[in-house]
């Protein structure tokens, strides 16, 4: 069954003067918006945010822009997202050469932010059926109510780790009570709910810093924290190091800041 969980959408954005309407309706449907202003960045930002759709908004007409797709079909392991295209002018090279790649639908400009939504909302339906199909093949059926409760809890919270979450909250999402999921979770996994949710939180931020050039604060807000600071604090608490620390014993990347300071906060949930 699908969850209440915001989807993500990322825009991959040249015309930076005409993304506020449509991130704008976006938003007010309930979607989490974070947005790049070049393919680098979008790319970044699609392997290590795992968005449910990319919306490239470009003003060319020609196949460069399509950059982003040759990179994430050269990415290891990566699976490409619904991606849709929205351009002021193209020709039919330039529309053939994009499904070729790997779009799902294109859109000429002038087009109405409410066409654009019906039609990310469109394909988000499909994506989900086709998900449930799947599922519905492979999965086995839990054994007991308690393993069909757990797995739904698990789930919500996976699926929407960075948002704020209330324990009276999680448990009407899955048809359970405080009390009921509570003793659940200590019993099955031996830690509270919220005990469970700091250490996926902390194993996320960990593979981030190991893996991604994003910066801290981007880091933070990708896995639940209200600043960099308390993140700072709860990891050091963790791992008797700071964030900063552990990524240079990784031997990661430093983190890209100049090219990420203008979506750190759009990354963070809405």
């Amino acid at each position: 069954m699908e969850t209440s969980r915001q989807k993500h959408i990322l825009l991959l954005d040249e015309l930076h003067k005409e993304r506020k309407p449509l991130t704008s309706l976006l938003r007010a449907n309930r979607f989490r918006v974070s947005y790049a202003t070049s393919t680098k960045q979008g790319y970044m930002m699609a392997v290590t945010l795992q968005p449910d759709l990319i919306l490239i908004q470009t003003s060319t007409s020609t196949a460069d822009s399509f950059s982003i797709f040759r990179r994430l079909h050269e990415t290891v392991n990566y699976q490409l997202p619904a991606v849709i295209v929205l351009a002021c002018s193209s020709t039919l090279e330039v529309r053939l050469e994009a499904f070729r790649l790997g779009a799902v639908d294109f859109i000429t400009n002038p087009c109405a932010p409410e066409e654009v939504l019906a039609r990310i909302h469109a394909q988000l339906r499909h994506e989900r059926e086709m998900r449930e199909s799947n599922n519905d093949k492979v999965l086995q059926t839990p054994q007991s109510e308690s393993e069909v409760l757990l797995s739904a809890a698990v789930r919500q919270i996976k699926e929407d780790l960075a948002a704020p979450i209330s324990l009276k909250a999680l448990a009407r999402s899955i048809g359970s009570n405080e009390k009921q999921l509570t003793q659940l979770f200590r019993e099955r996994l031996g830690l509270t709910v919220f005990a469970y949710i700091r250490q996926l939180r902390l194993q996320q931020a960990k593979r981030l810093l190991a893996e991604s050039q994003l910066s801290v604060e981007s880091i933070a807000a990708q896995v639940g924290y209200s600043s960099a600071a308390n993140f700072a604090t709860a990891f050091k608490a963790h791992e008797t190091m700071t964030p900063s620390e552990f990524r240079q014993q990784q031997s990661a990347p430093q983190p890209d800041d100049q090219v990420f300071a203008s979506c750190s906060a759009s990354a963070t949930s809405i």
